[in-house]
């Protein structure tokens, strides 16, 4: 399975080369546009797909997991809901969907399409799934597909400007989308130690990491698809675990 000439061992080479220089390769994909997406999404491999999954079920449940609870009652911090109280389609579709499309999507397309479609999204973040919000997220991705048909780069944005400031780009997303899960937790004012929360939140940003090296080689499709399936995973243990305890 890792021998070098295997497909997953040159994607994980692929993906650290990628962490050390994010730009270097986005700046191969300077024609990327609509149709190129699109097209991408009927050659995946989804092996590849299913293997990254798999990567990250193991990295967070053997290694990021029990660092992140250790750190997590040193300094008094409880999930605010209990998973196993998160509706199914909330964990497996509309968070997939709508933290992809905040944090993700930006990671190839023009600025000036996400600083138009943020306030939105935010807003479908923060209020959860509804008829309106439903209608909402389906004018979103009309708008998006339209700059994707234009070849958003074309408008009122230069590519190398872009890509001079990729690598901050990337990695500030990252960031952002590991914070944000900071607000699934209550903490104990008396043990609170700041610089402990990003010990707490490594589960999220390695995600994160992964998952912006899947949307950038893969395509937005990709991502949504491999977060949808480790919520599902996720959502799937917590639940057998629970009922275990239960009988």
């Amino acid at each position: 399975m890792f021998n070098k000439n295997s497909l997953f061992f040159n994607e994980v080479v692929s993906f650290f080369a990628f962490l050390k220089k994010p730009k270097n390769y986005v700046n191969t994909l300077r024609d990327y546009n609509f149709a190129i997406n699109i097209y991408n999404f009927f050659l995946i491999k989804f092996e590849i797909l299913f293997f990254w999954t798999i990567v990250l079920w193991i990295i967070n449940i053997f290694l990021l997991g029990p660092i992140s609870y250790n750190f997590s009652k040193i300094i008094g911090a409880h999930h605010k809901t209990e998973f196993i109280n998160i509706p199914m389609y909330i964990g497996i579709l509309w968070a997939p969907l709508i933290e992809e499309m905040l944090f993700r999507y930006p990671l190839l397309c023009n600025p000036v399409q996400f600083v138009v479609t943020l306030p939105f999204f935010i807003l479908l973040l923060l209020t959860g799934p509804s008829y309106y919000n439903l209608f909402l997220l389906f004018l979103l991705i009309l708008v998006c597909v339209y700059f994707r048909v234009k070849n958003s780069f074309s408008i009122i944005f230069d590519w190398n400007y872009y890509i001079l400031y990729y690598q901050i780009i990337f990695y500030i997303f990252s960031v952002l989308f590991a914070f944000i899960h900071v607000f699934n937790f209550s903490f104990d004012d008396s043990k609170l130690n700041l610089f402990f929360i990003p010990l707490l939140l490594l589960p999220q940003l390695v995600s994160g990491l992964v998952l912006g090296w899947i949307r950038v080689s893969r395509g937005i499709f990709s991502s949504i698809i491999v977060h949808s399936l480790f919520n599902g995973g996720a959502i799937l243990l917590i639940w057998i675990f629970s009922n275990r305890t239960c009988v």
